[in-house]
């Protein structure tokens, strides 16, 4: 069933009122969860510690291999900022749920925790749980065979991403990950824009595209292969 643009407006207001994803985490994973929102638990593998946020990969006691980001707002605008109007984190947790409304395959949210201060106006800090995307980044992909089939089934998924005017936003090659089949899953939604204003749709996606491409030599068989999967819109 195709899903209107009326039903995801309605579904973005759910997922910005909702702290777990009931389908991808359960409750024995959302209370293990629930313990390490404020503070990185043992065993926390940094991959990113930058101005923002840290990133890192944690094995939850079931095995499941998760990726866990603490967002830290850095000055007191931000804060209010981010408390008012929402924040990266927020729009990740959005972007990951609406994308697997609509079958944009990504990385599972689990769950968003967010610490606000001064009745809500305020945002201290935030915290994401996602399961780990397998595979490789696209760019390490070098196999033809392999670049043709992650060409076709990324094609398909700009086109869904074209009809809901959905602009990843920082869409690198090491942003997309390529699975032992050749599935390919975006991750890094902090940057993502649903249902993008209609006068700027053309210069989001045009920005996508552009990026895109540039993670490969224009005589290269990758960025022709991409290249038609990404057609101007």
């Amino acid at each position: 069933m195709i899903t209107t643009h009326d039903e995801l407006i309605a579904a973005i207001a759910k997922f910005s009122n909702e702290q777990i994803n009931t389908g991808v985490c359960n409750p024995t994973q959302a209370n293990e969860l629930k313990k390490i929102t404020l503070t990185p638990p043992s065993k926390f593998v940094i991959c990113k510690d930058g101005s923002r946020s840290l990133v890192g990969k944690y094995n939850l006691s079931d095995g499941t291999e998760c990726v866990l980001k603490y967002y830290y707002p850095k000055n007191l605008a931000k804060k209010i900022n981010y408390g008012l109007r929402g924040s990266r984190c927020m729009r990740s947790w959005i972007a990951a749920r609406a994308f697997e409304l609509l079958k944009i395959p990504t990385a599972g949210a689990m769950m968003i925790h967010e610490e606000k201060r001064a009745a809500g106006i305020m945002l201290k800090q935030s915290f994401l749980a996602c399961q780990l995307a397998p595979g490789i980044p696209l760019h390490h992909v070098t196999d033809e065979a392999s670049l043709r089939e992650v060409a076709a089934q990324l094609k398909e998924t700009f086109s869904i991403m074209a009809t809901y005017r959905i602009s990843h936003g920082d869409l690198k090659a090491n942003n997309i990950i390529v699975d032992i089949n050749n599935r390919a899953r975006f991750i890094d939604l902090d940057g993502a824009t649903l249902l993008a204003p209609e006068n700027k749709w053309l210069s989001f996606w045009e920005r996508d595209r552009n990026r895109f491409l540039r993670n490969w030599p224009e005589n290269s068989p990758a960025h022709q292969l991409f290249s038609e999967s990404m057609q101007p819109a």
